[in-house]
């Protein structure tokens, strides 16, 4: 993940967020970065976030 806080505007840009197929396939992963990611907001006095590019690899099998 490569992100940048614009304090000025409230916003969490995230400008890259890539993903391996393996960790999509774990039910807790994705409530848990959703948690982090709101900590990481509000430690950045940020409200809003923005992704700009995402990749997610999945495997089949």
């Amino acid at each position: 993940m490569d992100c940048k806080a614009d304090r000025k505007a409230s916003l969490l840009h995230i400008h890259h967020l890539a993903l391996e197929g393996t960790i999509l396939k774990n039910d807790a992963f994705l409530p848990a970065l959703l948690k982090e990611l709101y900590c990481f907001l509000k430690f950045n006095h940020c409200n809003k976030i923005q992704l700009h590019r995402r990749f997610f690899e999945i495997f089949s099998g």
